[in-house]
């Protein structure tokens, strides 16, 4: 975990720092910067020689469908709130039947043989902490990279590289 935290700590302060000079240039640059990191990735995996055996197993439709039903009536229920309303019929069945779908799921992976997600690593304490602290951070830092970085191009009237640099001092970098 201190290597992964170490590694994210620091391409978080490098990635808006570089994000903001390639917009500067042109937005469609902070798509090619995947390139170098995607060749870096396939040296460091081929390097690394995984283990490569193949373990077939049977893919779990039913539990894929629930899974996918379940997220997409979720994500639907809490962004159209803000159109369709709180008191909207439309709203609470989407939000309802994505609960009810999410719980048929935890279920049914429960009773598979071959689930698609093995629900049994949560019943280790740690990793179930370091789980939920990674979803609250998320939770906490992912809308703020975006709107510090609004803020600062809108509000402050910096370029997109010292939008870069504003975020970078938050960031504790």
């Amino acid at each position: 975990m201190a290597i992964f935290f170490g590694i994210s700590g620091g391409l978080t302060s490098i990635g808006p720092i570089a994000g903001g000079y390639l917009t500067q240039w042109t937005w469609r640059a902070i798509f090619w910067i995947n390139i170098p990191v995607a060749i870096i990735a396939l040296y460091l995996i081929w390097r690394s020689k995984p283990d490569n055996e193949k373990r077939p197993a049977a893919l779990d439709y039913r539990g894929t469908v629930l899974i996918t039903g379940a997220m997409a009536l979720i994500v639907l229920g809490f962004q159209q709130s803000s159109t369709w309303g709180w008191s909207s019929v439309a709203t609470w069945a989407c939000l309802i039947v994505g609960f009810v779908l999410g719980y048929i799921f935890i279920r049914w992976e429960q009773r598979t043989p071959e689930p698609l997600l093995r629900l049994a690593i949560f019943r280790e304490r740690a990793f179930s902490v370091e789980t939920v602290v990674l979803g609250l951070m998320s939770i906490a830092f992912v809308p703020f990279f975006f709107f510090a970085s609004v803020y600062s191009q809108v509000s402050l009237g910096q370029t997109s590289q010292n939008a870069g640099l504003y975020i970078l001092q938050f960031d504790g970098g």
